[in-house]
């Protein structure tokens, strides 16, 4: 987790980049203006998730990237507790979404925070992260997951670009997440920002035709041979859902025995950057 004390900090509404060694981190945000203003809204004793939709190609995204984490403010606290932060792969949020039963994550990971973090920025990386295409709809939020009695805020901005919406078991939003404005709070402009990286970016397409990744379709395992000048850091293998498949990769060879028929996602991490291939399991 990593924090930032906000001094009159403005969040526009158009990603930032940051470099960071070989990968370009982007910071999607939905709010604009300085932070914080009281007006967050959760329901009194806990159970509250709090959510924004992202819809990636709307955002400037053009390429495959990675959902490494996601930031948030807190606005207010009483005491320390954990929460918990999600990425889905979800189309046409919020009709279908059951905030009951949600459905499986391709993200996930956990903060604990507390008095200090209050008006502060809260980032938290994923566990494990998850590989989508441009054109993916992605609904991140953030969960407190238990009726402990803490009564919680996350930090809301003066101006939204795309409205939130919120769910609580414990007050009554069950099913489908409601957008906080029509609830009564129009005002509680939450700031959930997903944070990815497009490490696409840093690879000429030219370095990546000189790479040999066969035999493609495979029936069992894949091969990878870099051109000269290069070395293959880390190998992953994403299904269609961005899910990391973990696969081993050793000797130039990722395994893919064990994996079922159809397409998936081959990220090659390189020590001049990364790219992605698409591979067909017969």
């Amino acid at each position: 987790m990593t924090k930032t004390t906000l001094l009159a900090i403005a969040f526009m509404a158009m990603v930032t980049f940051n470099i960071q060694a070989q990968n370009t981190e982007i910071v999607l945000t939905q709010s604009t203006g300085e932070i914080f203003i009281a007006n967050g809204v959760s329901c009194d004793g806990g159970d509250n998730s709090w959510y924004r939709e992202y819809m990636l190609s709307d955002e400037g995204i053009t390429t495959d990237v990675k959902l490494v984490g996601v930031e948030f403010g807190l606005q207010g606290i009483q005491f320390d507790e954990v929460l918990e932060v999600y990425a889905y792969n979800f189309e046409g949020f919020p009709a279908g979404f059951n905030a009951a039963n949600p459905p499986t994550p391709i993200a996930s990971g956990r903060v604990t925070v507390g008095l200090d973090d209050i008006d502060t920025i809260i980032r938290v990386d994923f566990d494990s992260p998850a590989l989508v295409s441009a054109s993916s709809s992605i609904v991140v939020s953030v969960v407190q997951p238990t009726s402990s009695g803490n009564q919680l805020f996350l930090g809301a901005t003066p101006g939204e670009t795309k409205g939130g919406f919120i769910s609580s078991i414990h007050c009554g939003i069950e099913g489908e997440p409601l957008p906080v404005a029509t609830i009564g709070y129009p005002d509680a402009r939450h700031m959930i920002n997903l944070v990815v990286v497009d490490e696409t970016l840093s690879l000429s397409n030219s370095q990546i035709e000189k790479f040999a990744i066969y035999p493609n379709p495979t029936s069992a395992r894949v091969m990878l041979k870099a051109p000269s000048g290069l070395e293959v850091i880390n190998v992953n293998m994403f299904d269609a859902l961005g899910k990391n498949l973990h696969v081993q990769y050793r000797n130039e060879i990722a395994e893919t025995d064990n994996l079922s028929p159809g397409v998936y996602l081959l990220q090659v991490d390189t020590s001049h950057g990364s790219f992605t291939k698409k591979i067909v399991k017969q």
